[in-house]
């Protein structure tokens, strides 16, 4: 049975080889993604939790990690621009053609606005990111950033994610926001930690990027958007809250996370554009109330309430 031990010998020693190489290969030429590239999910929208969107919508990103086309090839006579923000500019639910940094793609493509820019295409790529605050969003555009030549222009839709990670903390006089790691900033990086296990080794995930790139799986997703009922249900069963808190602790974090922010964008882009988020400046009636679902002291979601 020797030949057996060489042959598991051999073997072990070219499973060493392969993951040493894949992580070199990480930590040299890695790089860090918003969204996973080439990823593709159809989302079955929950009828009962959601009427008033498409029943099927689909979530595309590019092989640069943005929701949308591909991006301009070099040398190309385009307009690249990036959405960047939380949930609002993510719009998760909604179908990729109607998140509206495609609809400010789909305008800035007329004939007329190409022409006052001087070129033959525009792109628009998101990365927006749910519930991403001012201070997480730096650590991201730093990372993506690395690997653009130039950006023309980046919109900002930034705050309301500050405002809910205050509020779910209880709206404290002195505030720190809550950390978060690589992991949960991006959706694709370089970093471990890896195991020589192969479920979790450096080598897996480099397959399975490459995997994505050359067959484009579909992922689906059924009743999208159920536990959004839960919520509104929990919110309607619960105390309103009419006051809060002092924020100046809070608008004093995000002051300087938003200068930190399009400090670093500027790095790159030409422009920056901080657009607002839209809100409802009225009362609202209680079919309108009924929809409403976050957020609040604690996290409502997880069942966490305060």
């Amino acid at each position: 049975m020797i030949w057996a031990a060489y042959i598991l010998g051999g073997g072990a020693l070219a499973w060493i080889l392969t993951e040493c190489a894949a992580r070199l290969y990480m930590k040299t030429r890695g790089r860090y993604f918003a969204w996973q590239p080439h990823a593709r999910t159809r989302l079955e929208i929950d009828r009962d939790a959601m009427p008033q969107l498409d029943p099927i919508t689909h979530f595309e990103v590019n092989s640069i990690g943005e929701r949308g086309a591909e991006p301009p090839a070099p040398g190309e006579n385009a307009y690249h621009a990036i959405a960047m923000g939380g949930s609002a500019v993510e719009c998760y639910m909604l179908d990729q053609e109607k998140e509206w940094p495609h609809q400010v793609q789909v305008q800035l493509n007329r004939p007329e606005a190409l022409k006052t820019l001087g070129v033959d295409r525009v792109h628009v790529g998101n990365i927006g990111r749910s519930l991403m605050a001012c201070g997480p969003l730096c650590t991201m555009l730093e990372g993506v950033l690395r690997h653009y030549d130039s950006v023309d222009l980046i919109f900002m839709m930034v705050g309301s994610s500050d405002v809910v990670a205050w509020t779910e903390q209880g709206g404290p006089s002195e505030y720190t926001p809550k950390e978060m790691d690589a992991h949960a900033i991006f959706r694709a990086h370089p970093l471990g930690p890896f195991s020589w296990n192969p479920l979790h080794s450096a080598f897996r995930r480099l397959a399975s990027a490459g995997y994505r790139r050359w067959k484009k799986p579909v992922e689906h997703r059924q009743r999208v958007g159920k536990s959004v009922q839960q919520n509104r249900d929990n919110r309607a069963a619960g105390k309103i809250l009419d006051t809060m808190p002092d924020p100046s602790p809070m608008l004093e974090v995000y002051r300087e996370n938003l200068k930190r922010l399009v400090a670093i964008a500027r790095q790159k882009a030409k422009r920056v554009l901080i657009v607002h988020t839209p809100w409802v400046d009225r009362e609202l009636g209680p079919d309108e109330q009924h929809h409403l679902w976050n957020f609040g002291c604690g996290v409502p979601g997880s069942g966490e309430v305060r």
